[in-house]
Parts: structure tokens; C-alpha cells; sequence
């Protein structure tokens, strides 16, 4: 979390690590009630990513989160292990 903090904090145009990931934010491309989503490239790959970040107050609003980080990666998931033809 402190990471995304710090990337998010205007520190726009140096690179950070999250995870195995050498990113740069490009720029902000959403703002919600509580989130912001920004485009990010990798460095290794040059391949860009939506990068969203949310701002947790509590124990409670940090499940809600872990439960969405979870429903994204099941789908995430299900794309990558099914086909579907669509006419």
C-alpha cells in the first residue's frame, strides 16, 4: 500500500516496483468516490496497464477491496481458461 502511495503521490515521472513490475504512471485516467485508476507501462515489456488505486479507511472498507481484488481475478481467470464465439 505505502508503494501505491508513493507512486500516486506525484511522482509521476520515476519509475517504481510493485510486485515483479517496473512501472511508470503515463497519467490519471478515472477518479471515483474513493479510487483513482491511472495508465502505467511496464518497463521490461512496454506493455501498459490500468493501475487502480483505493483509498481504505478501515478494516471494513479493506475486505470490500479484498473481496473486488478477488472477483476481478476469478474473471480475470475464467477469460483465460474459456473461449467464447461471439457472432
Amino acid at each position: 500500500m505505502k508503494t501505491l502511495q508513493r507512486i500516486m503521490g506525484g511522482h509521476q515521472s520515476k519509475s517504481h516496483k510493485i510486485g515483479h513490475y517496473n512501472l511508470n504512471v503515463v497519467k490519471q485516467i478515472a477518479e471515483g468516490g474513493f479510487s483513482y485508476v491511472y495508465l502505467v507501462k511496464d518497463h521490461s515489456t512496454s506493455k501498459h496497464f490500468a493501475l487502480k488505486r483505493i483509498l481504505v479507511r478501515d478494516q471494513e472498507e479493506l475486505a470490500h477491496v479484498q473481496h473486488e481484488i478477488d472477483i476481478m481475478f476469478i474473471l480475470l481467470t475464467l477469460k483465460n481458461s474459456t473461449t467464447a464465439k461471439i457472432e
